[in-house]
């Protein structure tokens, strides 16, 4: 009996004895965004945003940025403390903005901090700017009552939409997956606005290329299954357009090798109903076979055209490399010297399952 109260009085004191101790909100400095800019080829310009919530009953939260110059993303967090009037937590930071002149140098030095935190979570969205990544954490916008929330639910329902999934968790698995290449969400601020541009793509930490927000639809259908997803091309009247949204969407890989090097078949398949018929009676059986032959061969020629862009760059955000590895055709020391010959099919089939509220 003694043993077992022994040994239970040193759970005890283990368990409680590692138990973090309580933290006051009113007593210290959440930090909720994160951004990085280009100062010079030794130091970058850091800034963190936080809330700040006045005394009062109907206060409004106020946007708070703290801006410094440092040599490592340490160093200005050291920097930013300095700075505050309450200790900074960065716990709860929800987003992290890499300037596109910083991320073309590299960012995993500056990821590397982040992830060595166990404080922070991997769900946090991280994204490249086009511009100062400090102008978009200081400009108050009105549609949220924090910054961070804005940018967050700015680029969430592109990704609904458009662009692939992506958060901190993705990258990380990405960079350390031998045959993948990470990519990120491209932003900007427009007047008093976040806009989504399109996809940054990275090889190994440094961005080297990006996708436009009128072709990310490709790229997402290509990398994960979609059901919210729109596409348009061209009808048989003059300015008018055919408008599909997609109900479902799954692409197959199948990644080969043999003495000539790697090939690729990609199978898309789609089904969707037509928004806007752009001139053309849907009634009619054949119409519809139109648009479905219009839709797969558009679909097919973008899909390669973003191929060649990937070959071209030597990126691998769709991690065909990975899937050749998962089938123990991977070699690691060729992959990359193959990866511009790699023969690619795609073949794609669209079916309109829908055609309007009467169909």
């Amino acid at each position: 009996m003694k043993k077992y109260r022994k040994v239970s009085f040193t759970l005890f004191l283990i368990l409680f004895g590692c138990t973090p101790s309580p933290k006051i909100l009113e007593d210290i400095q959440l930090i909720q965004s994160v951004g990085y800019d280009y100062k010079s080829e030794k130091e970058i310009i850091g800034s963190a945003g936080a809330a700040y919530i006045p005394p009062g009953e109907d206060a409004q939260p106020r946007n708070l940025v703290f801006t410094t110059v440092g040599k490592t993303g340490k160093q200005i967090r050291q920097q930013i403390q300095a700075l505050s009037a309450k200790p900074i937590e960065i716990g709860r930071v929800g987003v992290v903005i890499f300037n596109e002149e910083v991320a073309s140098k590299g960012i995993f030095p500056l990821i590397d901090n982040f992830q060595r935190d166990s404080s922070i979570g991997r769900n946090i969205l991280l994204a490249v700017s086009v511009g100062s990544a400090a102008d978009i954490l200081k400009t108050n916008y009105i549609e949220s009552d924090t910054v961070s929330q804005y940018i967050i639910d700015v680029v969430d329902q592109n990704m609904e939409r458009t662009i692939p999934d992506m958060n901190f968790h993705h990258f990380l698995f990405q960079y350390y997956t031998p045959g993948f290449d990470p990519f990120m969400p491209l932003v900007t601020k427009k007047e008093n606005k976040l806009e989504v541009l399109g996809i940054a793509l990275f090889e190994d930490d440094k961005y080297v290329g990006m996708v436009p927000l009128e072709k990310s639809y490709i790229f997402k259908l290509l990398y994960e299954d979609t059901q919210k997803g729109h596409f348009e091309m061209e009808g048989e009247e003059e300015d008018g357009y055919i408008s599909m949204q997609n109900l479902y969407t799954h692409t197959d890989y199948e990644v080969r090798k043999s003495n000539e090097g790697y090939e690729v078949n990609f199978r898309i398949k789609i089904k969707g109903r037509i928004a806007e018929s752009g001139g053309l009676d849907l009634s009619k059986e054949k119409n519809i076979k139109k648009v479905e032959k219009k839709a797969s061969e558009e679909i097919t020629q973008k899909a390669y055209s973003l191929m060649e862009q990937f070959k071209e760059l030597n990126v691998d955000p769709l991690g065909l490399g990975e899937k050749a590895r998962q089938k123990g055709i991977f070699d690691e020391n060729t992959w990359k010297e193959h990866y511009p010959d790699l023969k690619v099919d795609i073949q794609t089939e669209v079916h309109v399952i829908q055609a309007g509220i009467i169909e």
